[in-house]
């Protein structure tokens, strides 16, 4: 009769603990995104599909982020994009924030110190890549390769320590020219070009833009200069090659995060972090035209992967 009881105490207990776990709340997530183009909203989508039903996504812009009180019931903020970041900057909470989809510059300048001035947890996933990743693809992709060009803004001249000694340790050297405005473009990629052997392009936005980019093609396509670019728009508008992290790529370590750090009582995020996931796609038009032989896509990151896991 005990053991009965026993089994039937046993029984009620586990069906009271499937309907709380039935009826419980689902942990609400805001994301909030800068606009509704179709890059932020893939990465909402590779979110989506990776947290499930477990969570409730209360999707906003800007705006409504600011005109509504998210954060109170939110156990987590993602933002997809800068504006979406700054505008939880002015938002005074403490509430763990995720900014995805963010540059390396905008974070370690402004963004981080701005997020976590009310004591708020942030961690962000870049949209750069590391310098160490795209050396390695200028070796895969033009060993022979081995002076390389870079060109950027004052603003950016901060990074060229950290390529100086990565490009060192691949024994590449580094000629950089710093571009004072747009309207000096070809004149100061006209000064490296004839002593490099490619041009590294980086995400900087007052060297390399929509209104920039034909220029830059069209200047080391005259010097037969292959660009190594950061972007697939890059690569059909002229790099040789790109290395870069796809919108759901960069959603889904981004969801990879949020569930590492839900899965505790107290929200813990890891420190911020370049792209885990990442493609690359080639040129065969340009690779062609300047006589070169590169190996196939799928090759190239069959070799970058295998060389990172040595590594």
């Amino acid at each position: 009769m005990r053991t009965l009881k026993g089994h039937l105490a046993k029984a009620l207990l586990t069906l009271c603990v499937a309907l709380i776990a039935v009826h419980a709340p689902a942990a609400t997530i805001a994301v909030v995104l800068s606009d509704d183009s179709a890059p932020y909203q893939e990465v909402l989508s590779a979110i989506q599909s990776r947290l499930g039903s477990e969570y409730n996504l209360v999707r906003q812009s800007p705006d409504q982020f600011a005109s509504t009180d998210t954060t109170s019931a939110a156990r987590l903020i993602i933002t997809v994009g800068v504006k979406a970041a700054e505008a939880v900057v002015e938002k005074s909470s403490r509430t763990p924030v995720i900014a995805a989809l963010v540059p390396r510059d905008w974070y370690l300048h402004s963004g981080q110190s701005r997020l976590t001035a009310d004591q708020r947890p942030a961690t962000a996933v870049f949209l750069d890549q590391p310098f160490s990743r795209q050396l390695r693809l200028v070796r895969e992709a033009l060993p022979e390769a081995s002076k390389l060009g870079v060109a950027l803004s004052n603003a950016q001249t901060w990074q060229l320590r950290e390529l100086q000694s990565q490009a060192k340790s691949l024994r590449l050297s580094v000629n950089e020219v710093i571009v004072g405005s747009e309207k000096r473009l070809v004149e100061s990629l006209e000064k490296i070009l004839p002593g490099v052997d490619l041009l590294l392009a980086l995400p900087d936005a007052e060297v390399l833009n929509s209104g920039t980019a034909q220029t830059l093609f069209l200047t080391t396509y005259r010097y037969r200069v292959p660009v190594i670019g950061y972007s697939r728009s890059l690569t059909r508008a002229g790099a040789l090659v790109s290395l870069f992290s796809s919108p759901d790529q960069i959603g889904r370590q981004t969801a990879e995060i949020a569930l590492t750090a839900l899965s505790n009582g107290v929200v813990k995020l890891p420190s911020a972090q370049f792209p885990r996931y990442y493609s690359i796609s080639v040129n065969e038009h340009v690779a062609r035209s300047l006589g070169l032989a590169l190996p196939g896509e799928t090759t190239l990151l069959k070799r970058m992967l295998e060389g990172a896991e040595r590594d």
